[in-house]
């Protein structure tokens, strides 16, 4: 994985954090600890991706996946093995496309890709893919799919897939039944006290995804009427939300997240983080939202 963070496809090192994370929490041991130590150093701030689902009044729409890159990690990932610079833009180039272009089976059958373009904000350096579909109806996501690996191009089934109800109509109608992810309130009780190592191994796990962010967004064309959402934003509903290194930096976090890992089900990870400080979650066993 720190080779992969140095030399893999651009489009691919936005689940690197996650196969640290996974392999930090089943091998712990003084190696891997300064290992995770240098990847940290590198990876910190790395990236923020960001999936927003737009449907029309005829539930059709887009999917946009954008990800943008921190310049340290952008300028690691714009030389080749042998210290070399590629040429053009690493984050467009024909091999994150043709990765781009295989996720379009993944978010469902109808689903077609349109594009992958460069974009920027500040200082961040980024990509954006877009996606088109003609029914909301057949696409196959679920709440870890901002988290899809590109490289992996097998079409698998979604483990836990949100399975969405559409109609049309001078008041258009979705419905989205969600995963159980449980009920979005942090437990009562304390947090398990926690060995100096437990302590350490938190510290350093918050600092190597700071500033590492996923989003999945669900955005309608029009204005919304009704909806029972929890995260609204004038058009747009969070359908899931986290800041890494905030929800590393608290012992509930970190512990759910070390619990997770052991089941190697990205679903357990966040039904084990719902309601923890820098994550948001759905959580309501449907959501529906009527828009015009």
């Amino acid at each position: 994985v720190f080779t992969q963070a140095l030399h893999n496809t651009p489009e691919n090192n936005f689940v690197i954090g996650w196969k640290l994370r996974h392999a930090y929490v089943m091998k712990k041991n003084t190696v891997l600890c300064l290992f995770i130590a240098i990847a940290g150093a590198l990876l910190s701030g790395c990236l923020e991706n960001t999936l927003v689902v737009d449907v029309a009044k005829d539930g059709s729409g887009t999917i946009t996946n954008t990800m943008y890159m921190s310049p340290q990690m952008y300028q690691q990932i714009s030389v080749d093995e042998s210290g070399q610079p590629v040429e053009g833009d690493p984050l467009v180039n024909d091999e994150s496309k043709a990765n781009a272009e295989a996720m379009a089976a993944k978010f469902g059958p109808n689903v077609k890709f349109v594009s992958l373009e460069a974009t920027s904000k500040d200082d961040w350096k980024g990509a954006v893919a877009t996606y088109t579909f003609d029914d909301v109806t057949k696409l196959t996501l679920d709440l870890t799919s901002v988290m899809e690996d590109p490289n992996d191009t097998e079409a698998a089934p979604s483990k836990t897939p949100i399975k969405i109800a559409f109609t049309s109509g001078d008041v258009s109608k979705l419905e989205l039944t969600m995963p159980d992810v449980g009920n979005g309130k942090a437990s009562t009780e304390p947090a398990p006290e926690m060995t100096a190592e437990e302590m350490q191994q938190m510290q350093m796990m918050a600092m190597m995804m700071q500033g590492m962010q996923f989003s999945m967004l669900l955005k309608v064309d029009g204005t919304i009427t009704e909806t029972n959402a929890g995260t609204v934003d004038g058009s747009t509903i969070t359908l899931f939300q986290i800041d890494m290194g905030t929800a590393l930096s608290n012992p509930e976090g970190f512990q759910s997240m070390q619990a997770s890992a052991e089941s190697d089900d990205p679903q357990q990870m966040l039904k084990g983080l719902n309601g923890v400080d820098g994550v948001i979650i759905e959580s309501a066993p449907k959501i529906t939202v009527d828009f015009k």
